[in-house]
C-alpha cells in the first residue's frame, strides 16, 4: 500500500438525474441532454408513446374497476418506459422491470416497478408499447384458472378530449362521494339521537335508530368504494372521522346530562322516565362506531385516555373508560393500556365513579383480565373488592361485567384467594341463582374457577 496524494473523491451533483437515456451537459444546472426518442426534464418521457391510454373490456372486480383512462406519471419510469395511472382509481399501466410485457396492477407498483398486477401480457413482441400487446393480454380474473386470455381486452392511446371527459367524470365522483358522506354524518347523528332521547320500551324506535346508523355506514362505505378517485378518499375518511369524533363525545354528554337532570327529578319527586339500560345502549352504537377508528391511532391515543380517566371532567372520564374498554379487546392494546398505567384509574372509577363510569370501567377491566400480568395487576391495585362491591349491589349491567372480570381473574392463584377472602363467593352463588342470562353465565364461569384445584386443594 501506498499514499495517493493526487487521487481526489468528490461529490457528484449531478449523478445518474439523466437516468438511462440521457447525459449531463451542464455540469453546473445538471441540465440534461436526451437521447432521440427521449424528453423531459430528466429524458424520463419517451417520444415514442402518447401521453394517455385508454383501457377497455377488462372483467369486472369486486375491489375496483380497471377499465378507464390512464394518463403519464411525470417523472417515472419502469424499464425504460414511462407509467400511466388511472384518473379514477389506485392502478396503474406499467413495464415491470422483472417482466418481459406490460402491466395493469395497484398504484404501489409504480414504486418499485415490480411485475404484480391484474392484467399482464407475457410476450417480448408487444415489450415496446401497451398497443403493440393487442390479442395477447390475460387477466386474473374472469376465468376458471388463475390467468386466462382476454381477447376483448383492449388497451390503446387516447386523446385530450377522452382525458379531459376522464377528468371531468372524476371530479363529479368525488361530488357525489362527499355528499353521499355528508348524508352519511347527519343520518349517524340522528340515530344517535334517536337511541338517546327515547325511552327504553320504544323498541321500534331502536330498531329504527339502528338501521339510520347502519344504513349511513354501508353508505360511506359504498362510497369510498365504488367512487375511489385517488388522494380524495382521505378527505372523506377525514370527514367520517370527525363524524364520529363528534358523535362520540357530544352523545356522550347529553347522556351524562339526561341522566343527572333524571336523577334530580327523581329526588324532587317529579315523575319521569327511568333511564334503565338503554343509556349504555345509545352510548354503545357510538364508542362500536369509534372503535372503527381504533386501528389508525389506537397507540397514540392511549396515553391521553388514561389520563383523561384520571383527571378529566365527569363526562370524558366516563367517554375515556369506554374507549378504553373497547381498545382492550385487542391483545397489543391490553398490554399498551396496563404499560401507561391504566389499570389504577380504572379501578378507582369502579370504587367512586358515577354509576356509567362503574360501568365501563368494569368492562375495561373485564377485557384486560384476559391478560395474566394484567391479572395481577388487577389484584395488586386492590381491584377485587370494588368488583365484588359492583357484583353484589349494581345494576344489572354492572353486575353482569363485573362478574365477568371475576371469572378472568379466577383463573390464577393469588385471585382467587383474593376473591374468597374479600367474600365474593356469596354474591356469585346469588347471581348464579337469580341474575339474567349473562349474569348467571358469568358467574357460573368465576365459580368454576374458583371451584377448580389450583395446588393440590378445592375451594
Amino acid at each position: 500500500w501506498c499514499d495517493a496524494p493526487g487521487l481526489a473523491v468528490k461529490k457528484a451533483q449531478c449523478a445518474d438525474v439523466c437516468g438511462a437515456h440521457g447525459s449531463v451537459a451542464n455540469a453546473d444546472t445538471c441540465e440534461c441532454s436526451c437521447r432521440d426518442g427521449f424528453s423531459g426534464l430528466r429524458c424520463e418521457v419517451s417520444d415514442e408513446l402518447p401521453p394517455a391510454y385508454s383501457v377497455s373490456g377488462a372483467a369486472k372486480r369486486s375491489w375496483g374497476e380497471l377499465n378507464g383512462i390512464y394518463t403519464l406519471v411525470a417523472g417515472k419510469l419502469c424499464s425504460g418506459k414511462p407509467v400511466y395511472q388511472k384518473i379514477t382509481g389506485d392502478y396503474v399501466l406499467f413495464h415491470p422491470t422483472d417482466y418481459s410485457g406490460w402491466m395493469v396492477g395497484p398504484g404501489e407498483r409504480a414504486v418499485d416497478c415490480h411485475g404484480s398486477g391484474y392484467i399482464d401480457s407475457p410476450t417480448d413482441v408487444c415489450g415496446a408499447s401497451p398497443e403493440a400487446c393487442a390479442g395477447r393480454w390475460r387477466e386474473s380474473t374472469g376465468c376458471d384458472s388463475d390467468w386466462c386470455d382476454a381477447p376483448g381486452l383492449v388497451v390503446g392511446p387516447t386523446d385530450a378530449a377522452a382525458v379531459a371527459a376522464a377528468e371531468e367524470a372524476a371530479f363529479w365522483r368525488r361530488t357525489v362521494a362527499i355528499v353521499i358522506v355528508a348524508v352519511a354524518v347527519i343520518l349517524h347523528w340522528v340515530g344517535c339521537f334517536v337511541l338517546l332521547l327515547k325511552g327504553k320500551d320504544g323498541w321500534w324506535i331502536k330498531i329504527g335508530g339502528w338501521a339510520l346508523i347502519f344504513f349511513a355506514s354501508h353508505a360511506v362505505s359504498g362510497a369510498i368504494r365504488h367512487l375511489y378517485v385517488g388522494a380524495a378518499v382521505w378527505a372523506l375518511l377525514a370527514l367520517w372521522a370527525l363524524n364520529f369524533f363528534g358523535a362520540f363525545l357530544t352523545i356522550g354528554w347529553l347522556g351524562d346530562t339526561r341522566a343527572r337532570w333524571q336523577a334530580r327529578s327523581r329526588s324532587a319527586g317529579t315523575p319521569s322516565a327511568e333511564v334503565g339500560d338503554y343509556v349504555p345502549f345509545h352510548r354503545l352504537c357510538c364508542v362500536a362506531s369509534w372503535c372503527l377508528l381504533l386501528p389508525i391511532a389506537a397507540a397514540g391515543c392511549i396515553a391521553p385516555l388514561v389520563e383523561l380517566t384520571r383527571r378529566g371532567p365527569c363526562g370524558l372520564k366516563e367517554a375515556a373508560a369506554s374507549v378504553l374498554g373497547c381498545l382492550a379487546t385487542k391483545a397489543d392494546s391490553k398490554v399498551a393500556i396496563a404499560t401507561a398505567g391504566g389499570i389504577a384509574p380504572l379501578v378507582a372509577l369502579v370504587c367512586d365513579g358515577t354509576d356509567m363510569q362503574k360501568l365501563w370501567a368494569a368492562i375495561a377491566l373485564w377485557n384486560l383480565a384476559d391478560n395474566d400480568d394484567n391479572k395481577v395487576a388487577i389484584t395488586e391495585v386492590g381491584g377485587i373488592a370494588p368488583l365484588i362491591a359492583l357484583a353484589r349491589g349494581g345494576t344489572d349491567g354492572q353486575k353482569g361485567s363485573a362478574a365477568g372480570a371475576l371469572r378472568r381473574l379466577a383463573s390464577t392463584d393469588d385471585s382467587q384467594v383474593a376473591i374468597a377472602e374479600a367474600g365474593g363467593i356469596a354474591p356469585l352463588v346469588a347471581l348464579a341463582r337469580g341474575g339474567t342470562d349473562g349474569q348467571k353465565q358469568s358467574a357460573a364461569g368465576a365459580l368454576w374457577n374458583l371451584a377448580i384445584a389450583k395446588a393440590g386443594s378445592c375451594n
